[in-house]
């Protein structure tokens, strides 16, 4: 486990090794042709918390969702209907 400190706040970080590590190259448009090499990803960092802070987000999104959806449906059952009908004969 490894620490990030970012002002006063400290993440926890799992740092886990790449199956198969990958090269990172940069490109700049001044030199379209080129690609330098700047170096090899062999590990990625995840943070636990995020994974947990949005796990509740589905189950809050489908409770806002049918709560839009119950009020949608009162409003449509407040709603009165006019017919008017002239009949000559």
């Amino acid at each position: 486990m490894q620490t990030l400190h970012i002002g006063n706040k400290s993440h926890q970080l799992l740092a886990t090794a790449q199956p198969s590590p990958a090269e990172l190259y940069s490109y700049s448009p001044s030199k379209e042709d080129e690609l330098a090499f700047a170096g090899v990803l062999s590990h990625n960092l995840a943070m636990n918390k995020v994974k947990v802070d949005l796990a509740g987000t589905d189950a809050a999104l489908a409770m806002l969702q049918s709560q839009m959806a119950s009020h949608e449906q009162s409003k449509q059952s407040k709603q009165y209907v006019h017919v008017f009908c002239h009949f000559s004969f």
